[in-house]
């Protein structure tokens, strides 16, 4: 991403697993909040807004002291991942040809993110998964809402799942 190789970043993210988003292995968690901020931003009360939250918080600070075998070391500032990626000017990276490959494995990550918790029946996550499908309709409305209205369909088996989709399909801006 900050080599500009969004291509390279969203082909990562499109091939990865629909389960594991909450190991630090896993490049779901920030490729997914990256990719759609770079593509459209986040807009004050929308999905992207609520993705992209965590980018904005700092992972340590200059107070902070680690701790290893009792032993005390000092931690430098980590900007947050925003402040990093505005300095490598990656808002206005995304240009008009990758677009669509970008808004593509943001798709796919969503597909994937909703079948593994489909299909380990993990229904705390299905919010989640729910609000990936919603961002991507957000992100690019012509394109995704066939998408997800054929997602929607084929998971007619989970009546929790759909609700949380309904719901999260409610706060689209256009």
């Amino acid at each position: 991403m900050l080599a500009g190789d969004l291509e390279g970043a969203a082909s990562l993210l499109a091939r990865a697993p629909g389960l594991g988003w909450s190991r630090d292995d896993h490049p779901g968690h920030v490729l997914f909040p990256v990719l759609s901020w770079a593509l459209g931003g986040e807009p004050p009360g929308s999905l992207r807004e609520a993705i992209a939250a965590p980018l904005h918080r700092p992972a340590g600070t200059v107070l902070e002291v680690a701790t290893t075998d009792g032993l005390e070391e000092p931690r430098l500032d980590t900007p947050a991942v925003v402040t990093v990626l505005r300095a490598a000017g990656v808002p206005g990276s995304v240009r008009p040809t990758i677009r669509s490959t970008v808004h593509d494995a943001l798709c796919a990550a969503a597909s994937a993110r909703v079948h593994g918790v489909l299909r380990e029946r993990r229904r705390r996550r299905y919010g989640h998964a729910a609000l990936l499908v919603a961002c991507c309709v957000e992100l690019d409305t012509d394109r995704a809402v066939r998408w997800a209205a054929d997602l929607r369909e084929r998971t007619r088996r989970f009546p929790a799942f759909r609700a949380a989709l309904d719901e999260s399909l409610g706060g689209v801006k256009a």
